[in-house]
């Protein structure tokens, strides 16, 4: 818990014209703990449920990065490995204008 933070519950009845109003009030450290602590369960489980919703996402992201990584190492390899041809002799003679 955070310390030198002050906390507070209310009991808060929605009105049938819409308005809120306060029908109870407490800083019971207590019950406020509780609530923190259901609180925190939840926004954790909510977390964990946008966590998995972006699954397929990171997984494309991922694949993604894996073939540009892969195409550039393939054509580096192939540059390194890729014989130089040069011309037969007679081919160049016959590439050289008359």
């Amino acid at each position: 818990m955070l310390r030198n933070t002050h906390y507070s519950l209310a009991l808060v009845r929605k009105n049938a014209d819409g308005t809120a109003s306060i029908v109870f009030g407490t800083n019971n450290s207590g019950a406020v703990n509780t609530v923190l602590g259901i609180a925190g369960k939840a926004l954790k489980l909510r977390r964990m449920q946008i966590d998995e919703e972006n699954i397929p996402s990171q997984h494309a992201a991922q694949r993604t990065a894996n073939l540009k990584s892969l195409c550039a190492q393939f054509t580096d390899t192939l540059a390194k490995k890729a014989p130089v041809l040069q011309p037969h002799a007679n081919q160049a003679a016959e590439l050289v204008p008359a």
